[in-house]
């Protein structure tokens, strides 16, 4: 579910609000998050599994 926040369009999972991408690689993309509650930020790694090989 996507809600609007101080920092734009953003979309929640669980706890954690995930505002705007920071980075991007081959395989995978960082998010800035931020604690809904306690307010710490953090970057979180996205992985993208359909990328990754099959031996992995």
């Amino acid at each position: 579910m996507a809600q609007s926040t101080s920092m734009g369009r953003a979309r929640v999972v669980e706890d954690y609000i995930f505002g705007r991408q920071i980075g991007s690689g081959s395989f995978s993309v960082v998010w800035h998050a931020r604690h809904r509650v306690r307010e710490t930020e953090f970057a979180v790694k996205e992985i993208v599994m359909e990328k990754l090989g099959k031996k992995l």
